[in-house]
């Protein structure tokens, strides 16, 4: 988005919030005095004040407009014989910003228009300047013929010489009106004018003695240097303004705190502002505006991608997607679930991603070109991370589709991210002149691309682009320019760091330099008396000098000796250490190899027998293979310390099924994390599995019935549970209660006692078995 829309919004936001009349104060003092007012003006006054008040304070609550709906209701009663037009046009005004708020435009509109003609007289001026202000929320400025309505307004408005009025309170409030429609409106207006207007505004509430109007006009004065790329002159502006703030105990003080928290975040001194960022959420006020406070938490998701901690962005993304479905806010929705669905992709999980948007797209249809991209890019994402180029090409030519026609129908747009979108496909692709094309194009199109925390990831983009098309020494300057970029926002704190020291220093230094020149005039005065001792002394300095030199020299020569050992010896443990890792395969693989020895002797020994002494050789056979599979996994991965359960499990459980026969009658059902176990671990779990699935596939089926064995592994923080069950006809409860009584449940105990498992056998529709245990994590390291 281009950076004036940007601060359109930013500033727009803050007026809106900011610009109210009556205080809370005001309006307590006001519920005080109306039980003892009797005359009818007065009690009219105060009733329309205290709506006003409730239709312009902070937060969006429904109780609130009823409230002023009863004010008003209460106020036209009374002023009904005689009729006041004053208070009657007053009525009127209050009523257009109701309906407005309620959402009801048409009538919010036509209750404006009635006011500036009923308002009329020398003591309506003031609320005949707000009503003219008021109408001009109700056209279309994109429309000629509603603009020059408006232009008119607004003239009517600065004619009326509120500059007079005799309260010098509405005359601040007057220019806060005001502000609401001049400051937002960049084609008419210059930043000179607007910047001379806002230091007016300032200098009337400073004279005045209202410092939060002055507070606030000021402030909107730096949001105005900061969008001018005045980022340093900000920064210093808005610290000395949160100092007025807190001062005065104001509750808009977390405005100023986001201010700075953009501040930062233009400086790229991320840890600023994230301090500011959750200054900001602190404030309760922030917390009652919905809108406002899913702008607030994307200051979050913003800063934490620039800080590269995908995890905490993740859960302040969650966060506004949970309030924007609450609020029904349709582009923050889609807006959230792009970077979500980023983050998805990025995981492997392109298929959860592409179900989610189809979900949110059927439940909040998009209705917008701005929202509608954003879905067509998350799909074409999606796909694209599906291998489905073709189909992907697809929806982000949609999207081009659609930003052409915001650019026809002069709407706004971020073309920004739906570039580089585009860019970062093509280059996955392959297309590397179709990536050029789009990353030069957001690189060149966008003024404001560089305040972009991503901003770094063109440069990397177009290196690898240029590295594919063979234009090294191009390649190699963007490669330099993204690696800046990349070091740029850690470097920051570091360097201020640098230049504290360096002032500490200099402060220093000066302090010595004047201690060394009061020093030198007393020597000069010693050099006049004793010459002679003085070249004596010089003499004995240079002796000490070039002693001096000499060990300095000496200790040099010694440290290169001790960096030239410690580099052997590094290189020797190196060797030594891979020298270790592949003794370590050879032992496993040689283990691995005996025990398919033992296993090829006990098949020739069980031809000789049957009955219980084979079947006894059948399951020595079962154990074996589970303990040489782990060693074989071990010799084959690049890790020779832990076990991938993932990979394990599955490989074994298919060899039991394999070794009964049971494919047609038994179906497996497994659910197992990637979980890293040491062989002291793997091996009596295995054993375990080993045991629980032999028993199941012997005795836990009836002959024509199929059956489900289901196997989970699961981690809960340290703890890891594994779930063996099946949907068989259940455990003889004479076992369960004593599982010392066969072979293979003692087996399971003593095997979930070498590694200290808890493990629990129960029947529920079927045998299950329980065991967690934590991970023994000197296996592991």
């Amino acid at each position: 988005m281009k950076r004036p829309i940007f601060t359109f919004f930013m500033l727009l936001f803050t007026i809106i919030a900011r610009g109210q009349y009556f205080s809370r104060h005001d309006a307590d003092s006001i519920r005080a005095t109306l039980i003892n007012i009797k005359a009818n003006n007065s009690r009219i006054h105060s009733l329309l004040n205290l709506a006003n008040y409730n239709i312009t304070k902070a937060g969006e609550y429904k109780a609130d407009l009823d409230s002023a709906a009863e004010f008003i209701r209460q106020a036209d009663a009374l002023n009904r014989q005689p009729r006041s037009n004053h208070f009657f046009g007053y009525s009127n005004l209050l009523k257009a910003k109701m309906y407005n708020e309620y959402g009801q435009k048409a009538i919010a509109k036509s209750y404006a228009e009635q006011a500036t003609t009923i308002l009329s007289g020398p003591e309506d001026k003031f609320y005949l300047f707000i009503a003219c202000i008021e109408l001009t929320k109700y056209y279309n400025v994109t429309d000629a013929a509603q603009l020059k309505t408006v232009d008119s307004l607004i003239n009517k408005a600065f004619m009326l010489q509120w500059q007079s009025l005799a309260d010098q309170k509405e005359t601040a409030y007057g220019i806060v009106e005001f502000a609401n429609i001049f400051i937002p409106r960049y084609s008419i207006f210059s930043k000179s004018w607007q910047e001379s207007f806002l230091n007016k505004m300032a200098a009337l509430a400073r004279r005045v003695g209202d410092k939060a109007d002055e507070l606030w006009a000021r402030q909107q004065v730096s949001q105005m240097h900061m969008s001018d790329g005045r980022v340093a002159l900000a920064e210093k502006e808005v610290l000395e303004i949160l100092k007025g703030y807190q001062a005065i105990h104001h509750p808009d003080v977390y405005f100023t705190y986001d201010l700075l928290c953009l501040v930062y975040m233009n400086k790229r001194d991320y840890h600023k502002a994230l301090y500011y960022a959750y200054e900001t959420i602190k404030s309760p006020d922030a917390k009652k505006d919905t809108a406002a406070l899913i702008n607030y938490f994307a200051r979050f998701t913003t800063i934490y991608s620039a800080l590269d901690n995908q995890i905490e962005g993740v859960k302040w993304l969650r966060k506004m997607q949970e309030l924007a479905i609450a609020a029904r806010q349709i582009h923050w929705i889609y807006e959230t679930e792009r970077q979500l669905s980023a983050f998805q992709i990025k995981n492997g999980k392109a298929e959860d991603a592409l179900k989610h948007v189809l979900f949110l797209k059927r439940k909040y249809p998009p209705t917008t070109n701005e929202d509608k991209k954003l879905v067509a890019a998350i799909m074409g994402k999606c796909f694209a991370a599906k291998k489905n180029y073709a189909l992907a090409e697809k929806y982000f030519m949609e999207v081009v589709r659609l930003y052409k026609l915001q650019i026809k129908n002069k709407e706004a747009q971020n073309g920004y991210l739906f570039d580089y979108s585009i860019a970062m496909f093509y280059l996955d692709w392959k297309h590397y002149t179709q990536a050029e094309k789009y990353f030069k194009q957001v690189l060149y199109g966008d003024p404001g691309v560089n305040t972009n925390p991503s901003y770094k990831n063109l440069f990397k983009g177009l290196f690898k682009v240029d590295s594919a098309a063979g234009r090294f020494s191009s390649a190699i300057n963007y490669l330099q320019r993204y690696q800046r970029l990349n070091d740029s926002a850690f470097n920051i704190a570091k360097n201020r760091q640098v230049e504290e020291l360096e002032i500490n220093y200099d402060t220093e230094q000066k302090k010595k330099d004047i201690k060394l020149l009061q020093e030198k005039a007393k020597l000069q005065q010693a050099i006049l008396k004793h010459a002679e001792n003085t070249k004596n002394w010089i003499i004995a300095a240079a002796g000490i000098l070039l002693l001096l030199l000499g060990t300095i020299y000496n200790m040099y020569l010694q440290k290169q000796k001790s960096n030239n050992l410690i580099t052997y010896k590094n290189n020797l443990l190196q060797h030594l250490l891979t020298e270790k890792e592949w003794l370590l395969k050879e032992v496993h693989h040689r283990v691995k190899n005996n025990l398919h020895t033992v296993i090829c002797l006990l098949e020739s020994q069980a031809v000789y027998l049957e009955n219980d002494a084979l079947k006894a050789i059948e399951s020595s056979q079962h154990r074996i293979y589970a303990m040489s599979l782990i060693h074989q996994k071990l010799y084959q991965s690049d890790d020779i310390k832990t076990i991938d359960m993932s990979l394990y499990l599955p490989e074994f459980v298919q060899y039991l099924n394999d070794s009964f026969g049971t494919q047609r009658q038994v179906r497996f059902q497994l659910d197992i994390e990637p979980i890293q176990l040491g062989v002291s671990q793997a091996i009596p779990l295995a054993l375990i599995i080993n045991e629980a699935v032999t028993n199941s596939i012997k005795y836990a089926f009836a002959p024509d019935t199929i059956g489900i064995i289901s196997i989970s592994m699961n981690q809960r923080g340290q703890d890891i549970s594994l779930i063996i069950a099946d949907n068989g006809i259940g455990l003889n409860p004479i076992l369960v209660n004593m599982p010392l009584e066969s072979l293979g449940l003692k087996l399971m105990n003593g095997l979930s006692e070498d590694i200290n498992a808890r493990i629990k056998i129960e029947n529920n529709q079927g045998t299950r078995i329980s065991i967690v245990f934590n991970i023994d994590q000197l296996q592991t390291v």
